[in-house]
């Protein structure tokens, strides 16, 4: 999936698990890989123009030595940009005084108060420099993402001594690489090199991939997964990816248990117990791993719109889990959230599919939020 705000409410609830780029459609990914020779790794970064500081100082340049400039691209609508944010954090309260210059660039979004709103709720939890960058047709638009061929997020670029370093998915950073690029002994040709052979990789994987989804061929990148490394990221978002579209729930509780324990997983247990809950019908284990979710949910911190997905997903796992009360009760929760969203598309959106869910709930079922959006 492709997060743009195009549709919101789709975009919270096909999977979001997956690296975005690896599930491009082939124009997609044609376009894309264009666009990235156009401004990449090696490229001297534009300036930083029209966009306007939210949260701390301005940056008036991005080649201050020993300096490492992380613009972290995201949007308040954007799941996996809002479950990024903690680590983004972590690496600001880490590196900061090492050299690392972090801002949070507010990207595909046109209403700046939206932003400024959401920032304000995340507190400490988001401490870092944050800027608007102006919404369509803004020019950070104009001289980054399209000259970077950037069409979803989150991403990031990362920026030494002027020239851009890095450019992909934060989840593919880790600090060990952000260690290495604040060294003064970065070898920034070096590393060029390295990523231009890692972006060839996967320009073949998405080559490899991309008629396996377009044909829904699930069981075909489930095989492509399992001969990828077990350190590489994306086999584990691959095996979820494919094992949610193919509703396996007893599959899914075999992966949910490897990821929940390993520490270094790019996905934590909640994200897919949220995807299951939104994405999966009813099947063979539900109930079993719906209870066992439940049991482990962590609480839903604040009473925001942004948290609308994380309680959809709770009513599903309650009712899947026997529960039909608790999720009628939840689903109730979930529209006083609804009357506080400002996004009027987004609004629109949420005030149809919640009635759809009351109604289905009144006749003691609760569909995926798939089959529900297939019925309309």
């Amino acid at each position: 999936m492709t997060f743009t705000p195009k549709n919101l409410l789709r975009a919270i609830v096909v999977t979001t698990l997956t690296t975005s780029a690896l599930t491009l459609t082939p124009v997609q990914a044609q376009e894309a890989t264009a666009e990235l020779k156009k401004l990449g790794v090696g490229s001297t970064a534009p300036a930083l123009e029209g966009i306007t500081w939210i949260q701390g100082e301005p940056i008036k340049s991005l080649d201050e030595k020993g300096k490492v400039y992380m613009l972290e691209l995201w949007a308040t609508w954007c799941g996996p940009c809002i479950q990024i944010i903690p680590h983004v954090n972590d690496w600001h309260q880490k590196y900061q005084s090492k050299g690392l210059e972090i801002v949070g660039m507010n990207v595909f979004e046109d209403k700046i108060d939206t932003v400024k709103e959401f920032v304000k709720s995340q507190g400490d939890n988001m401490s870092y420099r944050v800027a608007f960058s102006g919404g369509k047709g803004s020019k950070f638009e104009t001289n980054w993402l399209i000259p970077a061929g950037i069409q979803s997020i989150p991403h990031a670029l990362l920026i030494k001594d002027g020239k851009i370093i890095f450019k992909g998915h934060p989840g593919s950073l880790n600090d060990s690489t952000i260690e290495s690029m604040l060294s003064d002994d970065f070898d920034a040709e070096k590393f060029a090199q390295e990523a231009a052979g890692k972006e060839a990789a996967q320009n073949a994987l998405r080559e490899k991939l991309a008629p396996l989804f377009q044909s829904k061929d699930w069981d075909g990148i489930i095989e492509v997964a399992e001969s990828l490394e077990d350190s590489d990221p994306t086999k584990v978002q691959l095996m979820l990816t494919a094992v949610i579209q193919k509703a396996d729930w007893k599959k899914l509780s075999e992966l949910r248990a490897t990821t929940s324990d390993n520490a270094e997983s790019p996905i934590d247990a909640s994200a897919i117990d949220k995807e299951a809950a939104l994405n999966m019908p009813a099947g063979d284990g539900s109930k079993e791993y719906a209870t066992l979710a439940l049991k482990k949910m962590p609480a839903i911190e604040g009473q925001t719109e942004q948290q609308i997905p994380a309680t959809i997903a709770k009513a599903r796992l309650q009712f899947l889990s026997g529960d039909s009360a608790s999720a009628k009760q939840t689903i109730a929760q979930t529209k006083e959230l609804a009357e506080k969203v400002s996004n009027q598309q987004f609004k629109t959106q949420i005030d149809q599919i919640l009635p759809a869910i009351e109604k289905s709930l009144a006749e003691d079922k609760f569909p995926s939020l798939q089959e529900l959006l297939q019925g309309q």
